[in-house]
């Protein structure tokens, strides 16, 4: 699954922080990220691609709906 992170700095630093929180839990794995992509222009926003994949094994009971 690819994510796509879009925000100010802080918030995509915490975000990926929360993803690697969870790839440390062995929830997900994380395949690839990207450099943070700044927006055209004078915007102070930002873009983080993620690809990300649920662990093999991951029993469905476990996994939280959100």
């Amino acid at each position: 699954m690819r994510i796509r992170l879009h925000g100010v700095s802080e918030e995509i630093s915490k975000f990926t922080k929360l993803f690697k929180a969870l790839e440390e839990s062995e929830v997900i794995d994380i395949l690839q990220q990207s450099k943070p992509y700044a927006d055209r222009g004078t915007s102070k926003y930002y873009r983080v691609y993620l690809d990300v994949a649920l662990k093999r094994g991951t029993d469905e009971k476990e996994q939280h709906d959100f």
